[in-house]
């Protein structure tokens, strides 16, 4: 029997941000999150192809580099979104979002029954399913309301950030947001029976940075260990992004539990401290067209995998292109950090023979 191919998920390269579209053949599209800038790749790609509907807008927290693209898509498609997915994880008077949002629903852009807040989940939440079956779907895990609370009350509004997982065909891939450990351990304290979490593909928690750890070595190992066990982990990242991310604990504990890494974009510190400027567009010379790493000339902006496309179908989730991501990164990059942790092994290899 010929396979069904459900669409693309799109961990796009939008820098030092994160925005993820769904692209669905049926011509419905699903956002999760919706990156740094006000018009970026993602707008591109939304304005590229005819598309029926936004079925659904999850934004999982409200720093800005995953949010401030929202606004515009509101403004141009607002008549085509399903519902949205907000979460209050600070003070009213702190969220420029919040008065936006009311605006949008004061002027009829967004009709009030299609915005919904994220909190008080007492177990995973399906959200979406692709034909009222379950072989696609998307589930909230996190917050619930007292993670909520608590986040706003500390002032730590990464802990409150929502987390979602698209599963295919029981394939699933872990949008994080900016979760802290503090939220996995909650989790894990609430909802034992959903670990260890066996991902296909992981977008990294708060692009690699710090997850306010206790004991970092400590607390990450048992994350990627224990907790979340990806094949697969996308870093959505800036080359000149000023945190130093990803940083190098997260590097090791990823590489340490058997994860494939693939950044979006290329930092210096993968390079010897050296200046990656001399390989643009990117790393991997066949970027996805909607990288920003290619649509921009500034060298602020280099790609290594650029935008990572993972096909959904009735047999689960495929990444595109792992194997010239590889190739590249070993020819070009004087010390990739998703390689020195690790020798390479026999799958490492096979990738390399089939890319050449």
């Amino acid at each position: 029997m010929p396979q069904k191919v459900f669409g693309e998920c799109l961990f796009l390269d939008v820098g030092q941000g994160t925005a993820n579209a769904v692209i669905l053949r049926d011509g419905r599209i699903l956002l999760i999150d919706a990156g740094p800038y006000k018009i970026s790749v993602l707008h591109e790609l939304l304005d590229s192809f005819e598309f029926e509907s936004i079925d659904r807008i999850v934004l999982s927290h409200n720093d800005r580099d995953h949010i401030r693209g929202w606004e515009e898509i509101t403004r141009r498609y607002g008549s085509k979104i399903g519902q949205y997915y907000l979460v209050q994880d600070r003070v009213l008077e702190e969220g420029d979002i919040f008065d936006y949002t009311m605006h949008m629903v004061d002027t009829g852009v967004i009709p009030r029954p299609m915005s919904a807040q994220i909190r008080n989940l007492a177990r995973p939440e399906c959200i979406w399913s692709f034909d009222g079956t379950q072989r696609l779907r998307l589930m909230l895990l996190y917050p619930d309301l007292m993670a909520n609370i608590e986040g706003q009350k500390q002032e730590k509004p990464n802990q409150t950030s929502a987390i979602t997982m698209l599963i295919c065909n029981e394939d699933p891939i872990l949008f994080p947001g900016d979760s802290t450990v503090r939220s996995w351990k909650t989790i894990a304290s609430t909802q034992p029976r959903l670990f260890p979490m066996k991902l296909s593909i992981l977008v990294v928690p708060h692009h690699g940075g710090f997850l306010d750890c206790e004991d970092e070595v400590r607390d990450l190992t048992w994350l990627f260990s224990e907790v979340l066990r990806t094949k697969t982990a996308v870093i959505s990242v800036g080359t000149a992004n000023p945190h130093g991310h990803p940083r190098t604990n997260m590097i090791s504990a990823l590489l340490a539990s058997g994860a494939n890494l693939m950044c979006t974009q290329v930092t210096t510190s993968c390079h010897g401290g050296l200046s990656v400027a001399g390989f643009k567009p990117g790393v991997m010379e066949d970027l996805h067209p909607f990288s920003l790493s290619r649509a921009t000339s500034n060298p602020a902006h280099v790609g290594c995998a650029g935008t990572v496309v993972a096909t959904l179908d009735d047999r689960g989730i495929e990444i595109s292109k792992k194997a010239q991501h590889l190739s590249a990164i070993l020819r070009k990059l004087s010390t990739p950090k998703c390689l020195n942790a690790r020798p390479l092994d026999a799958a490492d290899a096979a990738q390399l023979r089939l890319a050449h």
